[in-house]
């Protein structure tokens, strides 16, 4: 019979022996002046499909989602637009923009026809249980506007008579429904779902509504496009990450390398700036599920 603190050693002796050819394989796989990290995700990831493709599909809203998202034509633009762009030319990766109807999107996620979502996605709990998402980049709150003419305040956003227009699909929708049971109001019919929240601010204008609720960023755009009057926020603690499916992990990680560099960077600053965003610290020390 072997002693036991034979069998102790030896087990100590096998794990530091298997630690060394680990390191030695490390060396091997990855050699200091390795450049392209996908060769690193194709090792921990084998699987992966996302890893080799020659093309990654990105879903955007077929709507104008200012500043975000900004249609010249048939030519998408806009905040995102120039975030992934960005991305994507960092870790030399080629995209191609899907538009899309946005209460769709999610769907065409699931089904593989696009590989990402970048349109002003709002990181919620629900969405988490089923789709990953990168860092988040930016932290946002919804907003109430009316026209710049209009007697409302942000206190009769709550009296039964008035009429709420939302995006169909959105989170925006979602918290108003949320506030509107609160409240004690049931009737659903106050809240107005369209296809666009573009399209939202033209019939707040044409008075075929009173308020519009959607994201801030959204709001400052369309406030200044058509002359309407912000009244009040409201607080969910909200963040907008990119959205990808589950078995996409190594699509995941490249994103957010590139997402990282480009939030630590000079870039940052001046694609802010110039879609006139509120500048944001993001804390990467977080300990949340969101990346991974």
């Amino acid at each position: 019979m072997i002693p036991r603190y034979l069998k102790e050693r030896w087990h100590i002796a096998t794990a530091f022996i298997l630690s060394l050819i680990f390191i030695a394989t490390i060396a091997i796989i990855f050699p200091e002046d390795i450049e392209d990290d996908r060769q690193i995700l194709r090792v921990f990831h084998p699987n992966d499909v996302n890893i080799e493709k020659s093309m990654y599909f990105v879903g955007i809203s077929d709507t104008d989602y200012p500043p975000l998202l900004i249609y010249d034509g048939s030519t998408p633009t806009g905040f995102d637009i120039d975030l992934i762009t960005w991305i994507a030319n960092e870790r030399e990766i080629n995209i191609i923009f899907v538009s899309m109807p946005w209460d769709n999107i999610f769907n065409a996620l699931r089904n593989e026809e696009i590989d990402m979502i970048t349109s002003g996605a709002s990181i919620t709990p629900e969405r988490m249980e089923e789709f990953l998402f990168s860092y988040p980049y930016l932290s946002i709150e919804q907003q109430v506007a009316v026209t710049k003419d209009s007697p409302l305040t942000f206190k009769d956003f709550y009296t039964r008579e008035k009429t709420i227009g939302v995006e169909a699909g959105t989170t925006s929708e979602h918290i108003v429904q949320d506030l509107l049971t609160i409240s004690g109001i049931t009737d659903q019919s106050k809240i107005h779902a369209v296809g666009g929240i573009a399209e939202g601010a033209r019939d707040l204008v044409d008075g075929k509504f009173d308020y519009i609720v959607t994201d801030q960023p959204i709001m400052a755009a369309l406030a200044q496009e058509y002359q309407l009057k912000i009244i009040g926020s409201i607080s969910t603690g909200e963040e907008y990450g990119i959205v990808f499916r589950k078995d996409s992990v190594a699509l995941q990680q490249t994103i957010n390398a590139g997402l990282r560099k480009l939030l630590q960077s000079s870039e940052w600053e001046l694609l802010t700036s110039k879609y006139l965003i509120n500048n944001q610290e993001i804390d990467f020390e977080r300990k949340t599920s969101l990346s991974h």
